[in-house]
């Protein structure tokens, strides 16, 4: 009894405890399949209960496939703003533990660099603040507005997250650092708020598609037209690479 309640793995899903609930037949989905305000509620009472996994309703994935009155259906594009937002408020109860489980990570690198990692009330994600992309955009935003600063800025905005333990997801606080690091305002506001970041960062994600890097770490290595990708934080990985680009 005691291993229901203890965390485990399935596949590369982690889940805080072994109770899941199944599938069932809740009948109150509108006439059209989509999700109504009392589906909602049930599901955000069910996060809320401390269950480690949720199987959503008996639910129908094409137009025709419709057997009972209720029955949930995501057959249209349209719907999926609507089980976005059921997702969302299901993983909403998940992010404390997920923001405890990043913390325990950045501090297993401590042995990486050799320097001590503070991780004691790390909170880069919450409810209102669920992806890293705000951090991206940023370093892009950088980037175009003052190449020459931009680094001075990553290395601020990484030692906010990981050293300070600030939201640096929130805005004000990117601002901050921009202010920080001597970045012009309204150039870094411009650039994060017009698209000219976000299409800085969609070549960058397209480029490291094109290079096959789907995880991290990765560094490409690049002297005199030679470039070699290694995914690895080992120092000699690193010196045999070194001297394989330099040959």
């Amino acid at each position: 009894m005691k291993q229901i309640f203890e965390p485990v793995k399935m596949n590369h899903i982690e889940l805080k405890n072994r109770l899941i609930r199944s599938a069932t037949w809740e009948g109150i989905a509108n006439q059209d399949g989509s999700v109504t305000e009392e589906a909602y509620e049930i599901y955000e009472e069910l996060a809320k209960g401390g269950i480690g996994a949720i199987i959503t309703g008996f639910t129908s994935v094409a137009l025709h496939d419709y057997y009972f009155g209720g029955m949930m259906r995501l057959c249209d594009d349209a719907l999926i703003p609507q089980y976005k937002r059921l997702t969302d408020i299901i993983h909403a109860e998940g992010i404390p533990l997920y923001c405890k489980r990043l913390a325990q990570i950045y501090k297993s690198e401590e042995s990486i660099g050799g320097l001590p990692i503070n991780m004691d009330g790390f909170r880069l994600f919450d409810k209102e603040h669920r992806s890293s992309k705000p951090l991206n955009l940023a370093y892009k935003a950088a980037q175009i507005s003052d190449a020459e600063k931009a680094d001075a800025f990553l290395i601020a905005l990484r030692h906010a997250t990981v050293i300070d333990c600030l939201p640096t997801t929130h805005f004000d606080i990117i601002m901050r650092i921009v202010r920080q690091t001597g970045i012009d305002e309204e150039s870094f506001i411009r650039h994060y708020q017009d698209g000219s970041a976000e299409s800085a960062l969609n070549e960058d994600l397209a480029c490291a598609g094109c290079l096959g890097i789907h995880s991290l770490p990765a560094y490409l290595l690049q002297y005199k037209g030679k470039a070699l990708l290694m995914q690895s934080f080992d120092y000699q990985d690193f010196s045999d690479a070194i001297k394989s680009v330099m040959q």
